[in-house]
């Protein structure tokens, strides 16, 4: 027993002599590749903000504490 999932790969990736899938012969063209498409569905994110330089103690609040 075949599942769904090896079904789909057997249909995409496993070829004939003469080049071409399963899925090639039953939609008459190539599938689009699965990496691309991704890329054109998911929004990345930006870069991230630089991190702030921590700020300085002020000396008269330390000395207060002291």
């Amino acid at each position: 027993m075949m599942f769904p999932s090896e079904i789909k790969q057997g249909m995409l990736y496993i070829k004939r002599k003469d080049g071409t899938t399963a899925a090639e012969r039953f939609f008459g063209s190539r599938p689009r590749g699965l990496f691309e498409w991704l890329l054109g569905q998911v929004n990345l994110p930006g870069r991230p903000v630089p991190k702030r330089s921590q700020p300085q103690q002020k000396a008269y609040l330390v000395q207060a504490v002291a």
